[in-house]
């Protein structure tokens, strides 16, 4: 209900954004690794590299606009996505840090444009 902002609003923009995502969902997971840990690996790996950097800056007190949020957010998803559609390395080390690596990158290279 709070989608925008109260009681009186309408919320069939929430009940389409749900809907756009759950069968983004379907769809990612029909084309998904066979076993359901590795696709819940895949999932932890993505929500990661995906948030992990926004967190830190939190933490760390770091400013962050917007915009480079959102570029490191999306960035760090669909890189994890890019490195699992590539061959295996051992203990897929790419896919599981380069996505979040390059959402830091971002994030940091925002952070010392701003000073």
């Amino acid at each position: 209900r709070d989608w925008k902002g109260g009681k009186d609003t309408n919320i069939n923009s929430a009940r389409i954004a749900i809907l756009f995502v759950v069968i983004f969902a379907v769809i990612l997971s029909l084309y998904a690794p066979e076993t359901i840990f590795d696709r819940v690996v895949f999932a932890w790996t993505a929500l990661g590299a995906a948030f992990v950097p926004i967190v830190f800056s939190k933490v760390f007190k770091w400013t962050v606009s917007a915009k480079a949020a959102g570029l490191s957010i999306l960035t760090g998803f669909l890189m994890t996505i890019f490195f699992h559609m590539l061959p295996n390395t051992p203990g897929d080390i790419l896919e599981r840090c380069i996505p979040m690596l390059l959402g830091f990158l971002i994030i940091g290279y925002s952070n010392t444009r701003k000073t």
